[in-house]
């Protein structure tokens, strides 16, 4: 660095860029004794600051040598003189004080200590940056450092920074992304042309910057991006605009436009459809009025929007300002509006806009019902003339669906709907929702019989373990347990509900057996080994049934203590079907159960021509094709080499190589 002649300004330059230098860097870093040099040239305050800082460095050591001693000396004798004592400490920098450079954090710490003192704030350009590379370096800390010393909005504090651009410019990047908006007034007031600053090449920034500020209302921080940066406002396709006509911010909405030249119809007009769907009149009224938006853009899903989430003055603004019909896209919006419950809005629609309350064969009251939505069910009804049985009662079917009982009644009590719609399909519904309530109300008020189709609901309610569900439906609802040839038992068993299990055989009379023992199969599967035990135990089934399927299957899916069971206690020997059991175990990698099988159950390894290891080899189970190799004796080119092959099309590396 060259060192700065006495009463040259062009030291300040310097003096802000080594600031930035040591202060901006992202990880920690060191700050050279001739560095810290400049730091003289602000004023004698800091000359006052660099002899303490001095003093800690010596007072660490007990090298204090002649030389430094006299070192020490030269630069205490300049005093006050800014120009003598920076050129005493570019001489202690040069001799490297035994060859160390000053830590960043040492500056930081002295600055600390400087905390309470008046003199500090003489200097806070400097100190910031200090504290900042102290406590991180990151962009935020600078700000935050001026922040705590209450610079925020000290304009002259500020103006040290304008003295050089860099400098102000970090101090705007941080306050960006921190976004202060109080340290950004007080640069728009002092830097009115900022727009000068990025001529330096300094200063980057990038689109999601300038969107981000949009979204958050951020409109000084967009100004900035803007006219300092260059950042455009149309960037990625007028994203900005929308997202300031989402959160209703017509300020902004008016720059990105006015000044920002983007053209509010962007994106096929989709900042007037988020404004209405946001309900933010006003800024629909701009866009339409301002920035000339059709109000009916794309097919007026603006006015559908505006209805579903009840956004009434925005809907009649669309309607009666902008012209568009309520009934468009097939009085879609009528039938969101019923959705969600919007009752005022549905008025409007109707009885203003003209849409028929039964568009689209009725489905708003359709989806009303679903919604639990009592009084737009009511107004669908009794004033936009609904029939209630619609679409052949699907109303009904979405009450009982979703367990909203009061419109159920409504339906069927006022609006005249069977209960027994499409062949009692809301009774199933309420059975597969475990809604007793609902159950009893079809069946005993309308005269739905629990068996509808062939007993659908009791097996839904045993396949869910819904113990009094099945019991009303086969107590009081007289549904025998064993509709569909025991296929309640079956799922029972297949989900693991053991006191399903029991209520259907020991009450039901349910062979455990049926479909030749399926059950104690397709728990096998599952490895539901309480049910498997109960079934054989209890319900007398073989467990070899259908040819040992659940010890195969138990394999298959490793399900290793139903394996056990199913051999040591259910005397299924685990060699059935040629040994298939541990063809599919080897292909699933359960290692353990082959060897179990192997060791415990006597099943030669190379059966069906030494099919295990070649699906072993395919899945690429390392571990299983050596324990068939290695321990059960199966060549590894059985079937002509069939694994490597198998192994090599799968790209099974290590395998390959083992085979080889």
């Amino acid at each position: 660095m060259d060192e700065p002649r006495h009463g040259d300004s062009s030291g300040e330059p310097v003096l802000y860029h080594l600031l930035l230098t040591c202060s901006i860097r992202q990880r920690f870093t060191y700050l050279s004794l001739s560095d810290f040099t400049s730091l003289l040239l602000v004023n004698r305050v800091v000359g006052r600051f660099a002899e303490s800082v001095l003093d800690r460095m010596f007072s660490r050591s007990d090298h204090t040598t002649e030389k430094y001693g006299a070192l020490l000396r030269k630069v205490r004798a300049a005093g006050t003189d800014i120009f003598n004592l920076s050129h005493a400490l570019a001489s202690l920098a040069r001799s490297r004080w035994q060859g160390e450079e000053l830590r960043a954090s040492q500056l930081a710490l002295a600055v600390l200590e400087w905390h309470s003192s008046s003199d500090l704030l003489r200097c806070p350009v400097v100190v910031a940056p200090l504290l900042a590379q102290f406590c991180g370096a990151d962009m935020q800390t600078l700000q935050h450092a001026i922040c705590c010393l209450g610079l925020a909005a000290s304009i002259e504090q500020l103006q040290l920074a304008d003295a050089y651009k860099p400098m102000r410019t970090e101090i705007l990047k941080a306050a960006i992304a921190d976004g202060n908006n109080l340290l950004l007034r007080s640069m728009c007031e002092l830097w009115p042309n900022m727009q000068h600053v990025p001529e330096q090449g300094y200063f980057e920034t990038d689109d999601e910057a300038l969107i981000n500020a949009a979204k958050n209302g951020d409109l000084q921080t967009l100004y900035y991006l803007h006219e300092t940066s260059h950042v455009p406002c149309g960037v990625q396709n007028g994203k900005a605009l929308i997202c300031a006509a989402k959160i209703g911010d017509l300020q902004t909405l008016r720059y990105l436009h006015e000044i920002g030249h983007v053209a509010c119809g962007v994106q096929n007009g989709e900042a007037l459809i988020i404004a209405a769907a946001k309900g933010c009149l006003e800024a629909v009224r701009y866009l339409h009025e301002t920035g000339h938006v059709p109000c009916d853009v794309q097919d007026g899903e603006a006015l559908i929007r505006a209805a579903q989430q009840g956004n009434l003055l925005t809907l009649r603004y669309l309607h009666e300002t902008g012209g568009v019909p309520c009934d468009v896209q097939d009085g879609e919006a009528l039938i969101r509006a019923a959705q969600r419950g919007q009752l005022q809005t549905l008025h409007y629609l109707h009885e203003t806009g003209g849409v028929p309350c039964g568009v689209q064969d009725g489905l708003a009251i359709v989806r009303a019902a679903e919604e639990g939505h009592l009084e737009v069910v009511q107004f669908l009804h009794e004033t936009g003339g609904v029939p209630c049985d619609v679409q052949d009662g699907e109303a009904l079917i979405r009450a009982a669906q979703q367990g909203n009982l009061q419109i159920l009644r409504y339906l069927h009590e006022c609006g005249g709907v069977p209960c027994g719609v499409q062949d009692g399909e809301a009774l199933i519904c309420a059975a597969l929702m475990d809604d007793l309530q609902i159950l009893r109300y079809l069946h005993e008020s309308g005269g739905v019989p629990c068996g509808v189709q062939d007993g659908k609901a009791l097996i839904r309610a045993a396949k869910w373990g819904d113990l009094q569900t099945l019991r009303y439906l086969h107590e009081s609802g007289g549904v025998p347990c064993g509709v569909q040839d025991g296929k309640a038992l079956i799922r029972a068993a297949q989900w693991g509900n053991l006191r399903t299990l029991h209520y259907l055989h020991e009450t039901g009379g349910v062979p455990c057996g049926v479909q030749d023992g399926l059950a104690i199969v397709r728990a096998a599967v599952e490895g539901h080994l309480e049910v498997v035990q109960f079934l054989h135990e209890t319900g007398g089934v073989p467990c070899g049934v259908r040819d040992g399927e659940a010890l195969i299957r138990a394999a298959q899916w490793g399900n290793l203590r139903t394996l056990h069971y199913l051999h040591e206690t259910g005397g299924v020997p685990c060699g059935v079907q040629d040994g298939l059991a541990i063809v599919l175990a080897a292909e699933e990698g359960h290692l353990e159960v082959v060897r179990y099988l192997h060791q415990t159950g006597g099943v030669p390894c190379g059966v069906r021509d030494g099919l295990a290891i070649v699906l072993a080899a395919e899945e690429g189970h390392l571990e299983v094709v050596q324990f068939l190799h290695e321990t059960g004796g199966v060549p590894c080119d059985v079937q002509d080499g069939e694994a490597l092959i198998r192994a090599a099309q799968r790209g099974n590396l290590q395998t390959l190589r083992y085979l080889h």
